[in-house]
């Protein structure tokens, strides 16, 4: 934990831990859980989900392709500096977006 200047304790930074696990539902999407742990034993599960398949892999912004080709990793990434990260962050031609209200 780090010291803000008001005195208060910040937590540190979200980490991914183990690997992606792939999630699939039965109309074709595709997904990836993964576990994130933080400094102080805080963890947990953050889903990231493919929307809007099939399309074509030149049609998504970088972000999104980044996303898919790490198995959500990088989404995941994306979150790792705040406070509460989403539980599900979609993937789509829109790009990577928390889809949980926090």
């Amino acid at each position: 934990m780090s010291a803000t200047g008001s005195g208060r304790q910040t937590p540190g930074r979200w980490r991914r831990v183990g690997e992606a696990v792939l999630l699939t539902q039965h109309d074709g999407q595709v997904g990836w859980s993964w576990e994130i742990r933080r400094d102080g034993g805080d963890s947990r599960e953050v889903r990231v989900a493919v929307i809007g398949a099939p399309f074509r892999v030149t049609d998504l912004p970088a972000e999104a392709r980044n996303a898919i080709r790490s198995r959500g990793a990088t989404a995941v990434d994306m979150f790792q500096f705040v406070e509460e990260p989403p539980e599900l962050i979609e993937v789509s031609i829109q790009g990577v977006h928390s889809a949980t209200s926090v």
